[in-house]
């Protein structure tokens, strides 16, 4: 309940996600279950899906119940996915270590002054860019690289087949591309 307090504005918005929460938690925390299988984290993803459902306020007020049902399912079966999909790699990369043992040093990786004003203006650059780009652009692209959808569920998402899917995002990178070179921007490795 406090997300919804912190993230909505008025009190119609968080009048309305308080009843969608009331409503579909069970619903949410259970279809979150089913992938996961640990209540914890279970109930971290229903708080996730919550987030993303007041992000998208202005299309889910719109829909009808069963639509909203639909969505709802679609948004957390999406964020369960993708949490499996983090630990997964977490499996797959990481190894536990006795870092007791001499051989493991402590490395600074702690960036130097330099180093975190450059990624600062960097960052600053990007926002710009993103800022600039259409609604549909940053989905897509937040989809693929952020959210790691597959092209197929993207495809579901869009309405499209998957072949649409890689040529949307051909001109999605193109299109920033375009803006990073227009604005004199450089995004190298510092």
């Amino acid at each position: 309940m406090f997300i919804i307090m912190a993230l909505c504005d008025d009190e119609n918005s968080r009048q309305f996600f308080i009843n969608l929460y009331m409503e579909y938690r069970s619903l949410m925390y259970n279809t979150a279950l089913g992938f996961v299988k640990n209540p914890a984290s279970a109930e971290d993803l229903v708080h996730d899906a919550l987030v993303k459902l007041i992000e998208k306020e202005n299309t889910i007020t719109k829909l009808e119940r069963c639509t909203l049902t639909s969505y709802i399912v679609y948004t957390i079966r999406n964020l369960s996915k993708n949490y499996l999909r983090r630990q997964n790699l977490e499996h797959q990369y990481f190894i536990e270590a006795d870092i007791s043992d001499n051989e493991f040093r402590a490395v600074d990786n702690t960036p130097l002054p330099e180093e975190v004003m450059l990624m600062s203006e960097k960052r600053a650059d990007f926002i710009k860019i993103w800022n600039t780009l259409p609604r549909d652009t940053k989905i897509l692209l937040e989809g693929k690289y952020i959210l790691g959808l597959s092209d197929e569920e993207l495809a579901a998402e869009f309405g499209c087949n998957s072949n649409s899917i890689r040529m949307k995002l051909t001109r999605a990178r193109r299109q920033v591309i375009k803006l990073v070179k227009e604005g004199g921007f450089s995004f190298e490795p510092a």
